[in-house]
């Protein structure tokens, strides 16, 4: 009998949190191999990455509009 993952589940826990793929199969009892294996066909990392990359841009924004809010209350004072 084959046992079927949510796959779908666990590659929206690697991409956005901070597992490393080793826990979450010891955590999901995959086998390393086949989580490997699924990831790489998923393309995980490469999500993974540029989802870090969306986070960190949008936080820089932020940052820098409440900077620029800052600065722009102070020079009107």
């Amino acid at each position: 009998m084959k046992t079927r993952y949510d796959w779908a589940k666990i590659e929206q826990e690697y991409v956005t949190g901070k597992m490393s793929m080793h826990s979450l199969a010891e955590r999901y009892h995959i086998n390393d191999t086949t989580m490997y294996k699924h990831a790489k066909e998923g393309e995980f990392e490469d999500k993974r990455r540029k989802y870090h990359e969306k986070v960190m841009s949008k936080a820089f924004t932020r940052a820098s509009t409440r900077d620029a809010r800052a600065l722009s209350r102070l020079m009107t004072a």
